[in-house]
């Protein structure tokens, strides 16, 4: 009787939730003395709740992920940097407190060779930068990317713990999204939610996600992941954002046509499938219309595009056309292109440098490009980091997209396939979408990015340790 009461002791101090909790009850014990002693002091009031939830954070590595998702959806800026940004610190940390053993193969990726070039392509860029120090700063967002996708890749050791990540995201999402149709409804043209612009990204590639996850799963998870798929849906046409409905369109076309063709990673005849992406579009394409139909603003934004009566400026040098200020941003980052095409003005540095390739009336440039990046992925790269280094950029693009494919490949078994294939839409929808914006290179969605490249290469490694 003793032995079997040491042993479930013993299991209850693995969990890492308890932990947490003797964390939690320590830091809110010292907070109560400290506050008691202070006496109100506002640093302190601050400074012990934060190191608290820092302690708390670090304490756990799957709930450090956890938390790291959800600061996703937190949009606030620390020192120029965003909420994700530095939240893979603690991250970090956890990793290294949980994983103590590690060994250097558990972070072994197909991607690792490339993320290298790429690394030494950029530095030439370092020769015309205009303020190398606040270059090197915003490099951490790199910094933060090589610290998710790599405490992913080793810290992730089953399918359960993607679970968790995923369900997660795809909550926030959800909540974002009637956040989204509550503020629509009150009046807001184009209503954002809580997550802020970030939203527009996180949304369709939730949709996405929703979509292919309801292809491999029965019953009740389908239902749920459906309903979830129809209230993003309506959320992300709410937001009036273009660029992301024909990235998650082109997105579902790609899982479409690889489950008609491959029909066995989802367990369906082919003929199911044929009805199921039949009856989805429908579905889809119904929910939109009625959206559009409920709220004709939305189809006058999209009516810019064609309208030459809002293709211009009005007397004050204020358009209403969001192609135009991108032009204006564009053109100004083709001058900076054309001055140093091979290696580039300097990575990053667009937005704090651009005044110097700016050939705009100056109240056009302050309204429309100062401080702004190049807001296109493939533009921003040949910018900042010439010619060498769009070289390496398109081998580590073109390394991620064929190593995921592979790892598909390379399942030997339904359920690894099915992981793949989820793992694999979130890649080709991040690829797709930065034809048509550069917010995957820094800030919240660079995060996302790691995250995504080191779930499905987590993904690949559990795949070699079961064959």
């Amino acid at each position: 009787m003793r032995n079997t009461l040491v042993l479930w002791k013993n299991r209850i101090w693995e969990q890492e939730s308890v932990f947490a909790f003797l964390a939690a009850m320590a830091f809110s014990s010292l907070f109560v003395v400290v506050v008691l002693l202070a006496r109100g002091d506002p640093l302190t009031l601050v400074v012990i709740p934060i190191i608290t939830l820092l302690a708390i954070i670090v304490s756990s590595f799957r709930l450090s992920c956890i938390v790291l998702v959800v600061s996703l959806f937190l949009d606030f800026e620390f020192i120029s940097l965003s909420t994700a940004l530095w939240l893979t610190l603690p991250l970090g940390l956890s990793f290294v407190l949980r994983h103590a053993n590690i060994v250097w193969k558990d972070f072994s990726t197909p991607i690792s060779s490339s993320i290298a070039a790429y690394g030494l392509c950029i530095l030439p860029s370092f020769l015309y930068v205009a303020k190398p120090i606040m270059s090197l700063f915003m490099l951490f967002n790199v910094v933060a990317f090589l610290i998710v996708l790599y405490t992913f890749v080793a810290g992730i050791n089953s399918y359960r713990d993607t679970h968790w990540i995923v369900a997660v995201y795809l909550g926030m999402v959800f909540l974002n999204s009637i956040d989204v149709i509550i503020l629509s409804i009150s009046g807001k043209a184009r209503p954002f939610g809580f997550a802020g612009v970030w939203f527009v990204d996180y949304s369709a590639l939730g949709v996405c996600l929703a979509l292919t996850m309801a292809f491999i799963t029965r019953g009740l998870t389908r239902c749920i992941l459906l309903v979830a798929a129809t209230i993003s849906t309506v959320a992300l046409v709410l937001t009036q954002t273009r660029n992301t409905w024909i990235s998650g369109l082109l997105t579902l076309i790609v899982l479409a046509t690889y489950v008609f063709f491959h029909p066995d990673v989802v367990d369906l005849p082919r003929k199911k499938v044929v009805t199921s992406i039949i009856v989805g579009f429908i579905l889809l394409a119904s929910i939109v219309m009625t959206v559009l139909a409920l709220n004709p603003s939305i189809e006058e934004r999209v009516g810019q595009l064609a309208n030459k009566s809002q293709m211009g400026f009005n007397q004050e040098g204020i358009t209403e056309n969001s192609v135009i200020s991108r032009l204006l941003i564009w053109n100004t980052a083709l001058n900076a292109f054309l001055a140093h095409p091979a290696v580039g003005i300097g990575v990053y540095a667009f937005r704090f440098s651009s005044h110097q390739y700016s050939k705009i009336p100056e109240i056009l440039y302050y309204r429309y490009v100062a401080f702004r990046s190049p807001h296109q992925t493939e533009l921003a790269v040949l910018t900042e980091t010439g010619i060498i280094g769009f070289v390496g950029f398109s081998i580590f693009l073109i390394t991620l997209l064929t190593q995921s494919f592979k790892t598909m490949r390379a399942a030997i078994d339904g359920l690894g396939r099915k992981y793949a294939l989820v793992g694999i839409i979130c890649v080709v929808y991040c690829t797709i979408s930065m034809s048509f914006t550069d917010a995957w290179l820094w800030g919240q969605q660079i995060v996302l990015l790691g995250i995504v490249c080191g779930s499905i290469f987590a993904m690949s490694k559990l795949n070699r340790q079961h064959s």
